[in-house]
């Protein structure tokens, strides 16, 4: 794709100018560190949606409301106004950039710089974020997590990340991609979050970190979480419930999953049907938020049942938290469980008494 000042994405021309890392394939692009936020790839498409938070807009809103490790979003509109005229004129009208979506970004494992040690990836899992260190050790053991080291310079300064990285492997033992993490435990130097969190550039978009449980030859069940941290606060949480216990049991997180819905099908076939398996429960145990329902309507829109083939179940953390490590790190063990189809009507119901 050829893109100019008359047929141009301002947004991507503005990631290029605030050296904002992003991914894309013909369709589409999205920051790395926010794989919700999509921008079209198509002429006259000048605005984003960012999933996750049910929001979207055009450049001004971009610039006041994205942040990542690289970009701090504008305080107002006056200065974004500001930053957005300095970018266009840095720009130039008449200048053309080549974005050749033909040739999608290959992930490269030797980006991941791995650290001599896991300390501080313990010391943040483990100490802020409750997760059991016999877990966590036996997924460094099989290759799913290790700790790793980035650098980032900024305003003259280099400042140095340690990372958790949750390891994406196909059936295969091929590494496809990385969830990243950060392990700090206090704010980085944009005070902004408390950690560098992100999709390793090249990662095999509709794919996921995984791991199975119980006979792993045999594997019939699926869990689908939104993130690495959640899947392993799930399994810890309900590991030795009655229902998942000693069964055949794959867990998956797909990050910006209301935006990857292609990828259930893509980790079915890979973690189930690469075994000669058939899928016999499925499990959606997203965040408890907008973009959680949204990602389960998407099914129930697709039509989407639970059946005798196929039980589907909708798990929430069931004493009002967001999501499974708020309600591992609160203490609770508790989740509110029922079939898609029950989830629909509830959903259904609800949207009626609100309007």
């Amino acid at each position: 794709m050829l893109i100019t000042a008359k047929n141009t994405n301002e947004i991507l021309d503005f990631m290029d100018y605030a050296g904002i890392k992003y991914d894309h394939d013909r369709t589409e692009a999205w920051p790395v560190e926010h794989d919700s936020l999509k921008i079209a790839l198509r002429p006259g498409k000048e605005y984003y949606n960012w999933y996750s938070k049910g929001t979207w807009g055009h450049l001004y809103d971009f610039v006041q409301e994205y942040n990542d490790s690289t970009f701090t979003p504008a305080k107002n509109r006056r200065e974004a106004a500001k930053l957005i005229k300095q970018f266009r004129k840095e720009r130039g009208v008449g200048k053309i950039r080549s974005f050749d979506v033909a040739k999608d970004r290959q992930f490269d494992p030797k980006e991941l710089v791995k650290s001599p040690d896991a300390t501080r990836l313990m010391k943040y899992l483990h100490g802020k974020r409750r997760l059991d260190s016999e877990i966590l050790n036996n997924l460094i053991k099989t290759g799913k997590l290790t700790e790793t080291v980035s650098k980032y310079n900024k305003d003259g300064k280099e400042y140095t990340f340690h990372n958790a990285a949750f390891l994406w492997r196909d059936h295969t033992d091929k590494l496809v991609g990385a969830d990243i993490q950060g392990t700090n435990l206090n704010s980085n130097h944009q005070g902004k979050h408390d950690n560098i969190k992100l999709i390793q550039t090249g990662s095999k978009h509709d794919f996921g970190w995984n791991f199975k449980a119980g006979d792993k030859k045999n594997t019939d069940k699926l869990v689908v979480t939104e993130a690495p941290i959640d899947t392993i606060s799930y399994y810890q949480l309900f590991r030795r419930d009655i229902g998942l216990v000693g069964q055949n049991v794959a867990y998956t997180s797909l990050s910006g999953a209301s935006t990857k819905i292609e990828g259930v099908g893509a980790m079915t076939k890979d973690l189930v049907e690469s075994n000669g398996n058939l899928l016999k429960e499925l499990h959606f145990a997203v965040d408890n938020d907008k973009a959680g329902r949204q990602f389960i309507k998407k099914w129930t829109d697709a039509g989407l049942h639970d059946s005798e083939d196929l039980r589907v179940f909708v798990d929430i953390p069931k004493n009002g938290h967001k999501d499974w490590n708020e309600e591992l790190v609160a203490g609770d063990h508790g989740k509110m469980q029922m079939t898609i189809d029950q989830f629909a009507k509830l959903q259904e119901k609800t949207q009626k008494v609100h309007t």
